[in-house]
């Protein structure tokens, strides 16, 4: 026996086999969409934590202690612009000629009574104030 098909059925098998190709079309682009802010977002995570790592190399192995509370000045931190050019300059020059700006903030936490032994924090925050990367650690005369 042969199946007769009429017209408007085959019309509706072409519509929901577009809207099948459709709909999987979607799918795929917004996994796309997904996966490459996911990239994104663990370059840039990426990319701060080797400027707080950096940084704290430098402040750990490159600074006094004394300079570093010159530097403050009774200010409550110090602020530097997070940007490829700075993690570049920092490479070749001091700390504390980095550009100034927001996303890099150098905090004391606490320090014992003589100034001999500071605890840092290094926090990294994006363009829209969301951190990024966190690092804290000690800083004594020995280092």
């Amino acid at each position: 026996m042969k199946r007769k098909n009429k017209k408007g059925s085959v019309l509706v098998e072409a519509i929901i086999s577009l809207s099948i190709l459709l709909l999987a079309g979607v799918l795929s682009t917004n996994l796309l969409k997904y996966m490459q802010n996911s990239f994104l977002m663990r370059e840039e995570r990426e990319s701060a934590n080797r400027f707080a790592y950096s940084i704290e190399n430098e402040i750990k192995y490159n600074l006094k202690i004394e300079d570093i509370l010159n530097e403050l000045d009774n200010r409550d931190c110090l602020k530097y612009e997070f940007s490829e050019e700075n993690f570049r300059k920092l490479l070749t020059m001091p700390l504390f000629s980095l550009t100034k700006g927001e996303g890099v903030e150098i905090k004391i936490k606490n320090s014992n009574e003589d100034n001999t032994i500071l605890l840092i924090n290094i926090t990294i925050k994006d363009n829209k104030g969301d951190t990024i990367s966190e690092r804290e650690f000690t800083k004594t005369n020995w280092i």
